[in-house]
């Protein structure tokens, strides 16, 4: 049995991979027609992929990142009292004027356009004190990208709290020196609440990073 589908997720297991794939109603209804002769036995699959049509699926927004962008939405609606498509059209207006791209779908924009979305949202809550129902770090794939948009926004990274600039090990500045006239343009920092950050200085850095998932960044 033949049928047109295309490749939706591809997981990596222990042992082995598993593909999802979506097909349309018609194909379905013939697969799961005779899918009970294949019960238990060993079946041959022939995947044929449309390349210039998987690049295009695999370059737009993914379900996960819909999700997120709505939860956020919906955490500002909540905090703002209004209902989440007016928040939307808001959220879209500003991230436009802010540099984005003037008009984009939610159910067919790209990935990057997503994801510059969702960053632009959760600075948004950052600056003005919108609790997130969500850690914000679990949005980003890249922890210094999160570690640096909490250091621009003066934002523990750990609890969300105003926080304080922490330079690591190795890009400290000397006792002494006035913090608010030293360049520390290429130092590795971490931004944290004042309770975080006497944690931190109560033990190891490494001990702390490993504890919270979290990194430094060069901002």
């Amino acid at each position: 049995m033949k049928f047109a589908a295309e490749i939706e997720k591809v997981e990596s297991l222990k042992k082995h991979f598993k593909v999802v794939i979506y097909a349309d109603k018609e194909a379905n209804r013939r697969f799961l027609s005779q899918i009970d002769g294949f019960i238990d036995k060993p079946v041959k699959v022939e995947v044929l992929v449309d390349e210039d049509r998987q690049k295009e699926i695999l370059d737009m927004i993914s379900e996960e990142q819909r999700r997120k962008t709505y939860a956020i939405l919906r955490d500002i609606s909540n905090h703002i009292g209004d209902v989440i498509e007016s928040t939307k059209l808001e959220m879209k207006h500003q991230f436009a004027a802010a540099g984005g791209p003037e008009s984009f779908s939610l159910s067919d924009c790209s990935r990057e356009v997503a994801r510059e979305f969702i960053t632009f949202l959760i600075k948004f809550c950052f600056e003005y004190g919108v609790p997130m129902s969500e850690h914000p770090k679990s949005a980003f794939d890249d922890p210094e990208t999160y570690a640096r948009i909490c250091l621009e926004t003066n934002t523990c990274c750990i609890c969300g709290k105003r926080g304080e600039v922490h330079h690591c090990t190795g890009s400290r500045i000397g006792m002494g020196r006035n913090r608010n006239k030293v360049d520390d343009t290429g130092k590795l920092k971490i931004c944290l609440c004042r309770e975080h950050h006497s944690e931190m200085h109560n033990g190891a850095e490494e001990d702390f990073f490993m504890k919270y998932h979290v990194v430094p960044a060069v901002v």
